[in-house]
Order: C-alpha cells, then structure tokens, then sequence
C-alpha cells in the first residue's frame, strides 16, 4: 500500500504516543480486465499534468523483475511502473499504478499513483 503511515512519538525514552493508518480489511478482488495497462497510465499522467503526448507509441518491457514504460518524451529516462494500492478517504482501496518520472523540462520527479480503472488518483 503506497499511502500507509505508522507514527510513534517517543519523549525521555518512553513512548507518549502511537498511531496508524493501515488498512484493516479485505483485498478486492481484481481481474486483468479491471485494468488498464502501464502504458495508458503513463498517457493519464501526462494528461493530469496538461503535457502533449507524442505520435510515437509508448513500449512496455520487463527488466529485472520491474515493469518500464519506454518512450514517454517529457521525461527522462524510463518510467518505472509497479502495481500497488491506496487507501481512499472512505477507507477503501484503489488499485493503482504507481509511477516515479523526472521531468525533462524541470528536473522534478513525480511520484503519482494512477487508477488502473483509468485515472489520476
């Protein structure tokens, strides 16, 4: 889960606090056609961030365990993309595709988490 924060508050060695946030329930149940694959996340990112997508298709590979999105023109470098959840403000989970891309234009790095049922999260 991309969004779980455990905090412990600790004063003169002992601890005065404790809190969480994982989740506490049940996976859902998801099937390869509930999803969109990495490719058109990488698309919904730059959509999000109002960046053109070029003519040129997107290619999806696997190297060392870890699936790359190759070809996205407004970054640079590959796009990482690994499947994960987030815990929603209703306590739910959203599976997502989670994706760290360095900007080409500006050097900042996004760390964003796309609906694999299509969209920003």
């Amino acid at each position: 889960m991309v969004n779980g924060v455990a905090n412990v508050n600790v004063q003169n060695g002992k601890v005065i606090s404790f809190g969480e946030s994982f989740f506490k329930g049940t996976l859902p149940s998801l099937t390869r056609r509930d999803t969109i694959p990495p490719d058109e996340a990488v698309e919904g990112l730059a959509k999000a961030l109002k960046i053109p997508m070029p003519e040129a298709p997107l290619s999806v590979e696997t190297e060392n365990n870890q699936v790359v999105v190759k070809g996205a023109t407004f970054v640079k470098g590959d796009i990482p993309a690994t499947e994960r959840y987030v815990q929603t403000s209703d306590g739910k989970l959203q599976h997502v595709w989670s994706l760290e891309a360095q900007m080409k234009s500006t050097d900042n790095w996004y760390h964003a988490q796309i609906s694999t049922s299509g969209g920003l999260y």
